[in-house]
């Protein structure tokens, strides 16, 4: 199993394209990620750019403003982590809804929906042209805002409207109990690890999308 990782829409779809040159992948299971389309949606952007240097950046995608697709955060670990005292964090929690809220107001949660499409999209062309099989797995629910779940709710139910049954997951669960990703909003917890491999199993045996046999290669 290959594991391609993404922090860009604009860039996926070459790093897929990439890995198939090398081996043609039996399937590929694209993961809908909650971070690149949260980060899509916010007014204010905040990162750390060449230098080092905190910056702050308006998102303004109809206006070709987009700083969250400008720099790779796997790539370039330019990811800013805040340290909230404890004090604060009912403030800050309601800055970051005030950015949600006032980002989706200028059409920016709009723009962050199609986006995911197109690139999901892309990738479904590619794999089709190329006659390998795929499967579209669903966002996670993060839960580090108030409003990340419905958010992510909203990602989840719109990806999934324009894809064949067949071939999408639901990668959303509403159980709030449980966490699904750690405080720093990208990685995942052992939870839904679980619960994803439990899914993907289950669809790939039941539909015979692998055989047995080894030098299987599996792209996500």
């Amino acid at each position: 199993m290959n594991i391609i990782r993404y922090a860009r829409l604009s860039t996926v779809l070459e790093k897929v394209k990439s890995f198939a040159d090398l081996k043609t992948p039996d399937l590929v299971v694209f993961h809908v990620r909650p971070e690149p389309y949260l980060r899509l949606i916010k007014l204010f952007y905040k990162y750390i750019d060449d230098k080092g240097r905190l910056k702050w950046s308006l998102n303004l995608p109809y206006f070709n403003l987009l700083n969250p697709e400008k720099y790779d955060m796997l790539d370039s670990r330019r990811i800013y982590d805040a340290n909230v005292k404890p004090g604060k964090y009912l403030f800050h929690e309601f800055l970051i809804s005030c950015n949600y809220i006032f980002g989706s107001m200028i059409g920016n949660k709009h723009y962050a929906l199609k986006s995911y499409y197109q690139a999901t999209k892309a990738i479904i062309d590619f794999c089709n042209v190329n006659n390998i099989r795929y499967l579209i797995l669903g966002p996670n629910r993060r839960n580090n805002n108030y409003l990340e779940p419905s958010l992510c709710r909203e990602l989840d139910l719109y990806i999934s409207g324009k894809i064949a049954k067949q071939y999408y997951i639901h990668g959303y669960e509403p159980d709030k109990a449980k966490k699904m990703n750690q405080k720093n909003g990208i990685h995942v917890t052992q939870a839904y690890h679980d619960l994803i491999a439990e899914k993907l199993y289950k669809r790939i045996a039941d539909n015979n999308l692998l055989t047995p046999t080894r030098g299987k290669n599996i792209s996500n």
